[in-house]
């Protein structure tokens, strides 16, 4: 992430999981400090960040924020969702 969306990136993690590593969430679907559904359970905080990294590069080459998969600038069923959102 770039250091200006530092303050963002805490917001968000702070908003899914309340900065715990191992929270799990989404019915089970979503795990850790990003509540991704991408990392598997048990996934390192470097793994985290990386998929979370990953996410947010593929949202900005794909026309969006970045933070499009936690909610920003987004809807999900026509609702807003995440801790963006």
């Amino acid at each position: 992430f770039p250091a200006s969306e530092v303050p963002k990136v805490l917001y968000l993690i702070n908003g899914e999981s309340g900065g715990r590593p191992d929270a799990v969430g989404d019915g089970g679907a979503a795990y850790g400090l990003f509540q991704s559904h991408y990392v598997p359970k048990g996934a390192t905080v470097e793994q985290q960040f990386a998929d979370a990294a990953r996410l947010y590069q593929n949202n900005l080459r794909n026309g969006g924020t970045g933070f499009g998969d936690w909610g920003e600038g987004t809807l999900y069923q026509g609702k807003p969702f995440g801790a963006l959102g």
